[in-house]
């Protein structure tokens, strides 16, 4: 009997809050200069009843389709991801284009050196052969080192500019909403903002929560 009351109580606490998809479509279709109006997690039963919960407060209801639209502000937008304020917009714009084109390159690279490896081993005592594989392989590392190089430069510059707070960091865009659904990757790696609250699915109906701290996610 204890155990089916710790049970419903997990399952219980697990359906309070749960996302609410409509705002995390109002989110990214209408980013906003700042906090959006809406939380993406929200209590069950305000989902439930067709409403909205309010930024930063998951338990007050609001309904998003009589939100008046002069509120919202333009902010860059490129096929649903919000890039922020025009000021950062288009450095994060750029450089979601180069890390595309270096990760390009690298595995470009990678693939080439393969080719090397299938020259070399059917080379025989061909000298011509040989001579062209160990070629294969040097463009091949160089392919590699400057894929890698450049991502490096990027971060570098990223922290120079504001848009990045450490090296090892490789969101570009970063999680909007006070409360936001994290993965264990996003927990090792994510980037996080202010004030956010993160909820880990752990599985069986249970959520491990964590809070954002010098852009870190720590487990709450």
């Amino acid at each position: 009997m204890l155990l089916m009351t710790v049970i419903v109580g997990i399952r219980v606490k697990a359906q309070e809050y749960r996302t609410d998809p409509e705002c995390i479509l109002f989110i990214a279709q209408n980013p906003i200069d700042g906090d959006p109006p809406c939380n993406d997690y929200c209590d069950a039963l305000i989902i439930e009843n067709g409403y909205n919960c309010t930024f930063g407060n998951p338990g007050g209801q609001f309904d998003l389709d009589n939100l008046d639209n002069s509120e919202l502000l333009e902010r860059t937008n490129v096929f649903g991801f919000d890039l922020g304020p025009a000021d950062k917009a288009f450095p994060r714009l750029v450089r979601l284009v180069m890390f595309a084109m270096l990760s390009f390159v690298g595995l470009a690279s990678m693939g080439y050196g393969f080719y090397g490896a299938y020259v070399r081993s059917t080379a025989l005592d061909s000298p011509d052969k040989v001579e062209l594989a160990n070629k294969i392989f040097k463009n091949a590392v160089l392919g590699v080192l400057i894929a890698f190089g450049g991502v490096i430069i990027l971060q570098i510059l990223a922290l120079v500019i504001g848009i990045e707070d450490n090296l090892t960091s490789f969101n570009v865009i970063p999680k909007r909403g006070n409360f936001v659904s994290i993965t264990r990757e996003d927990v090792e790696n994510g980037f996080c903002l202010e004030e956010q609250l993160g909820y880990l699915d752990t599985g069986g109906g249970t959520e491990d929560e964590y809070r954002c701290e010098d852009g870190r996610w720590i487990p709450n």
